[in-house]
């Protein structure tokens, strides 16, 4: 019988985050601002949840890592500022297994880090075209920055 409600309380747990979570993955930048309502590198919501919107904006100050001996990652942490609508700003630390939690949303580090490009295009008229391209290292040792759950 324990058994038997035990895979009850997995499948009805399950249904629940299938209905009702939300998910999002940034792509973050040293000193770019992600705005709220700005579109996600990735988003993934359940079936009944509406769209997943930062509730603030957030900067990413520095990315903090160091390597081990052996060229293996030791550790990878971020410095990251939220800032609300009135121009208040905190300041935190995720990191590997260091989750933050600001208005109910959850956010944690990754465990990749890459490069960041800021390319600027000038065409024969003179418009210019600006961009940012982030080039990933292999998963042995990446950056995505910063990702968020609610």
């Amino acid at each position: 019988m324990l058994l038997h409600l035990g895979l009850v309380a997995i499948i009805a747990s399950s249904l629940v985050l299938l209905l009702t979570q939300k998910r999002g993955l940034l792509h973050l930048v040293e000193e770019e601002v992600q705005k709220p309502g700005k579109p996600w590198t990735v988003e993934d919501n359940g079936l009944l949840s509406d769209r997943f919107v930062l509730p603030d904006a957030i900067r990413l100050d520095k990315v903090n890592f160091e390597f081990w001996n052996s060229d293996d990652l030791k550790s990878l942490s971020s410095d990251i500022t939220i800032i609300d609508p009135r121009g208040n700003s905190k300041q935190y630390k995720p990191g590997i297994n260091k989750i933050i939690t600001y208005k109910g949303t959850r956010i944690y580090q990754s465990n990749t880090l890459g490069h960041a490009f800021f390319v600027e295009l000038i065409d024969k008229d003179g418009a210019e075209t600006s961009t940012i391209l982030l080039i990933e290292h292999p998963d042995e040792g990446t950056n995505r920055a910063t990702a968020a759950s609610m």
